[in-house]
């Protein structure tokens, strides 16, 4: 009898370290995603005006901005169907398992994936992932609400990263600064009242004020300074406005403008 559990026992441990590997993997390929986002998103290309063959009539001008954040959507898009396979072996090992049994193996690459497609549907539509849709694109794969959570929390570190390279952009500098403002501002406030029921969730809550702070400084230097000097003078000012306000401590000796809530830009993989 004993053996038979010991059996059970060592068959369970080492489920939960093919999943802890498997959970690493998804972590990694994730981290990647974010990466390419960024990295996308933040440099805009492409003609601005086109011709159209059959009429030869100029097609209106598209906003570089808005154009390279679409770019970068339909790139992770493709990254994020050569993570099926991954996924497959995840849902293979959970399979007629207890979940709670073995979520804090799979947990963190779950979050992680969840921060990567919860940008991706931002740079879209604008707007948070449902909890349905991520049910729906990881198939096979539960999740419970509480990674759900706290996934899209972490959405608003790399909000804080993507509005500052916004902003440093020629065109549609002021709308986007103000609409990533709007949007986590209204994400923070969604979240506080869930603090005390999530477990972490008041942690990564805590990192996502400190990156509305600095959103919000970003969106005041643009606001003032953007009155005052013409927009190719406004660069240099807006860099070395957000440097200094970067710094400033507030009352209680915290420094405004909270960085990545789960990794820093080191921990990016090419």
């Amino acid at each position: 009898m004993f053996e038979s559990f010991r059996e059970q026992i060592d068959e369970q441990n080492d489920r939960y370290e093919r999943l802890v590997k498997l959970s690493r993997d998804l972590t990694i390929q994730s981290k990647r995603i974010i990466f390419l986002l960024h990295r996308v998103a933040a440099s805009p290309g492409g003609k601005s005006n086109e011709t159209n063959a059959s009429s030869n009539q100029e097609i209106p001008p598209v906003d570089p901005v808005r154009q390279a954040e679409l770019r970068a959507a339909q790139q992770a898009r493709q990254k994020f169907e050569t993570l099926r396979p991954l996924f497959a072996k995840i849902a293979a090992e959970l399979e007629g398992q207890e979940l709670e049994r073995f979520d804090r193996a799979i947990s963190p690459g779950l979050q992680e994936f969840l921060e990567a497609l919860s940008f991706t549907h931002y740079l879209e539509h604008g707007i948070l992932i449902t909890y349905p849709q991520v049910l729906a694109f990881l198939e096979n794969i539960p999740m419970s609400r509480e990674d759900y959570l706290l996934g899209v929390s972490d959405l608003s570190g790399e909000l804080m990263r993507f509005a500052i390279s916004a902003a440093s952009m020629v065109g549609g500098r002021k709308a986007k600064v103000a609409e990533v403002c709007r949007f986590v501002r209204a994400c923070s406030g969604g979240w506080e009242p869930l603090t005390p029921y999530v477990r972490g969730l008041g942690k990564k809550q805590h990192v996502t004020i400190e990156s509305l702070k600095k959103i919000e400084t970003a969106a005041y230097a643009i606001a003032v300074r953007g009155a005052e000097y013409p927009d190719a003078e406004l660069q240099g000012i807006f860099i070395d406005s957000i440097g200094r306000r970067g710094g400033d401590e507030d009352d209680d000796g915290r420094r405004f403008g909270g960085g990545r809530q789960r990794h820093d830009d080191d921990d990016y993989m090419d």
